[in-house]
Parts: C-alpha cells; structure tokens; sequence
C-alpha cells in the first residue's frame, strides 16, 4: 500500500493542520526529505514512508500492527519510535518519547531523520503563520523545544538537519522580535 494514500485515509475525518487539512502537513515533512537528499535513493524508502506516516499511531486509530502489516517492521519501528508519549502535558510526552529515540537512534538514524524532517516542516510554518500574523503559541515553545533537542541528539543527525532547524529558530526569533 501506498504511505501517501494510507497517510490521507487515516487523517481524513477530524484531523487539522491550522486552516489545512492534516496531509498539508505530512507533504511538508516528505518535501522536507526530498529538499535534504532523502528522496533521491531507494535506501531511504522506509524513511520517506516514515515522513508520510509519522503521526498515524499518534493521532489516528492505527497502530504498529496496522503499519507493520501494510509496510514492513521497520517502518512500524520508525513510525513507533517518532510518535509522542501518551501524557496529555507536552512537556510530559517528550520527557516518554526522547529516550526511545535516543534508544533506537543508537543503531538506526531512520527515526531521527524522520523526526527531524517533521520538526524543520512545523518550524516552517511557524514562519510562514508569523508571516500571515497568525502567531501560534508554538512559536514560542518551538524557539525554546527545538535547541534542546539538537543538544540532545546532535550526535545522530545529519548536519543539513541541524543547520535547517538553526536558521528556522533564528528566523522565528527575529520575526518575533527576539534578536
């Protein structure tokens, strides 16, 4: 099965993405892979499917049996390993998550690529919605989360990741008014 069309069946009924609706997101983390060089090699497959497929167990009624029979173990490890805690507090869900991350990043950059293509693509809205005047709370918590997890993971991820989310927080900081 197609990661694209299972990604838009699954996030079809409820789910938004601002004024979009919720694929617009996961297009943007997938662009996100392809603009790094992750699109370019089937090496990659798992992890662009990972990009289309990172919010399924998160936010839909899908889980790692459902990824793992319509893709492969890996994908489902991928898809697994990037979703966040159960804690309703953001703060609480990536105190759960980081370690599993941390974990499955010691062998496999899968996750951590993925994760960091969703992180450049919300970073990048914030941008564009500080642009519309639209200034989303996470802006603000974006500025503060995202340098915490590059000190965290810098070791496991690719350097064209580490400088996109740089400039995205440089970017947000001075369209606030913060630099």
């Amino acid at each position: 099965m197609d990661a694209f069309y299972f990604a838009v069946g699954a996030h079809s009924q409820t789910q938004k993405y601002g004024n979009y609706p919720y694929i617009y997101h996961l297009i943007k983390v997938y662009e996100v892979g392809v603009e790094t060089g992750y699109g370019e090699s089937e090496k990659f497959d798992d992890e662009m499917k990972g990009m289309l497929l990172h919010d399924v167990m998160e936010d839909t009624h899908h889980n790692y049996a459902d990824v793992k029979k319509h893709f492969n173990v890996r994908v489902a490890d991928i898809v697994i390993t990037v979703s966040d805690g159960t804690f309703k507090n953001r703060k609480l869900r990536k105190k759960e998550a980081w370690p599993r991350l941390r974990e499955f990043s010691q062998n496999d950059s899968g996750a951590i690529i993925v994760k960091s293509a969703d992180i450049i693509a919300n970073l990048r809205q914030s941008i564009l919605d500080i642009d519309d005047g639209v200034r989303r709370g996470l802006s603000d918590l974006y500025i503060h989360e995202v340098p915490e997890f590059i000190e965290e993971f810098k070791e496991f991820m690719d350097p064209k990741h580490v400088d996109l989310m740089n400039s995205a927080v440089d970017t947000i900081k001075e369209k606030m008014g913060l630099e």
